[in-house]
């Protein structure tokens, strides 16, 4: 997950009183158990993430995922950054492709 700390405010709002965690952008879930995660583990996934090019992008609009109401989310806009690095994560570690 990428923490999107100046995102709070909106989400808090579209949330309401079913607020659960911060503000962020979901690379890859499900991911990693956590009896995998170690320093080494850390260490490579690192290693992954370097090696894609810094990226910015926009949280401007609300959506909601398809067949369901319930989970609202901050559009990335471009996605393509985004869609990149869960691709290398996913290339890195195929036991855990994205939903």
């Amino acid at each position: 997950m990428l923490a999107v700390p100046d995102a709070e405010p909106i989400v808090t709002l579209a949330r309401g009183s079913q607020a659960a965690g911060h503000a962020h952008v979901t690379v890859l879930y499900p991911f990693a158990p956590r009896w995998r995660v170690n320093q080494a583990f850390i260490a490579e996934l690192r290693g992954v993430v370097a090696h894609q090019p810094a990226f910015r992008v926009t949280l401007s609009n609300l959506g909601t995922f398809e067949g369901t109401e319930k989970v609202t989310y901050l559009v990335p806009e471009p996605a393509d950054p985004l869609i990149a690095l869960t691709t290398a994560i996913t290339q890195r570690w195929p036991r855990w492709p994205p939903y």
